[in-house]
């Protein structure tokens, strides 16, 4: 009776280790994924700008209305509203990474990026050269 309690337990403790490796493995990938995500961010805003200065010759040259441009500034500052609440939400995930680990809320270092982490088995690969 005592013997497959102390097994009962083990096993518990096991189980809740894998538990937590788990979790670990899910916060980094999600950490992964919003600097994925903040790089796009920053990539759309300097898509905006550009646009915003094609358009802006274009209004000039009289090849279209403020109405455009106006458009396109719009487009650019919802743009770079996305860039704090990314850096935010990096920012809890680092913090909820550190506390699983058992550490203080801090900056996490990364090795890689999300097209890294993720490896090409040969299904990609052929599904790739298919298209």
């Amino acid at each position: 009776m005592c013997s497959s309690r102390i097994f009962g337990q083990k096993e518990n403790l096991n189980a809740i280790k894998s538990r937590i490796v788990v979790q670990v493995a899910q916060a980094y990938y999600n950490l992964i994924s919003l600097d994925e995500q903040l790089k796009i961010a920053e990539q759309n805003i300097e898509l905006s700008d550009n646009t915003l200065k094609m358009m802006n010759l274009q209004f000039t040259a009289g090849q279209i209305n403020s109405l455009a441009v106006q458009q396109s500034e719009a487009q650019k500052k919802t743009a770079e509203l996305l860039i704090p609440l990314a850096k935010q939400n990096i920012s809890i995930q680092e913090n909820a990474l550190s506390i699983l680990c058992g550490e203080y809320p801090a900056k996490i270092e990364r090795e890689g990026t999300l097209k890294t982490m993720i490896p090409e088995t040969n299904c990609l690969k052929d599904y790739r050269h298919n298209c």
